[in-house]
This record gives C-alpha cells, sequence and structure tokens, in this order.
C-alpha cells in the first residue's frame, strides 16, 4: 500500500481532491459537509503502481475537508453545523 499524505490534496472552495486517484468531493452549495463523492480511481491499482488504501483516502479527505471549512468560514450562516 502507497502512504496517503496531507500534500496529495488540492482544497479550493469548491471541494477537495486527491491528486493521485482524481477522487473528489464537491460540496452542495450551501452545505458545506455534504455532497457528491466521485471515487475516480480510487481503490485501482495505478499505472506506476501505487495502490492507495481507500479508507485512508476518505478519512483524510473528510479531516482536511472540515479543516479547510472551519478555517475558511464557508459553513456562512450555519454556525451550528458540524462535520460528521
Amino acid at each position: 500500500m502507497t502512504a496517503v499524505t496531507i500534500d496529495q490534496f488540492a482544497m479550493t472552495p469548491e471541494g477537495i481532491e486527491h491528486l493521485p486517484t482524481g477522487a473528489k468531493f464537491t460540496p452542495r452549495p450551501g452545505s458545506p459537509f455534504s455532497g457528491t463523492l466521485d471515487r475516480a480511481r480510487l481503490g485501482e491499482k495505478l499505472a506506476n503502481g501505487d495502490d492507495y488504501p481507500p479508507d485512508e483516502v476518505q478519512g483524510m479527505m473528510e479531516d482536511l475537508w472540515a479543516e479547510y471549512v472551519l478555517k475558511n468560514d464557508l459553513a456562512g450562516d450555519l454556525p451550528d453545523l458540524k462535520p460528521r
């Protein structure tokens, strides 16, 4: 298995992506903790031999996204909204 590291993720207000696999979470407008997960190549062995554990990628993605949302106040007027 290939290690999952923070530098493998890109985040914008439009969502978060695990760059090696292309897995993306795109939040619904006004609801930053619900949305769509596109698994892309998550769970597949990549052409370069990398094999990322899906649970680790998704777990880190959720943690990093929650931190990003709270840090950048993307929850807007939903102050009681907490990540799952």
